[in-house]
């Protein structure tokens, strides 16, 4: 009985944080295309939130590692 009740209350738990993750992640991302002008981006994140957002992360979102400069280090090799 016990068992039942925690197991029923940590697959409700892990429901919730699911829900919140994927809210969070389709307001970032219309935001996201909000703050670049790219109103097309935006219908289609909130005409199909969640395919839209991934789809928008991996094609047009601007990654950080994309603005760090190129490094000139190369390892293993001795001049």
């Amino acid at each position: 009985m016990i068992l039942d009740t925690l197991i029923n209350f940590l697959l409700q738990a892990v429901v919730v944080f699911m829900f919140v993750f994927v809210v969070s992640f389709i307001f970032w991302m219309a935001i996201d295309a909000a703050k670049q002008d790219k109103f097309w981006w935006l219908m289609v994140i909130v005409g199909v939130p969640f395919v839209g957002s991934v789809v928008y992360y991996f094609v047009e979102h601007e990654h950080d590692y994309a603005k760090l400069p190129k490094s000139h280090i190369v390892f293993g090799r001795e001049d």
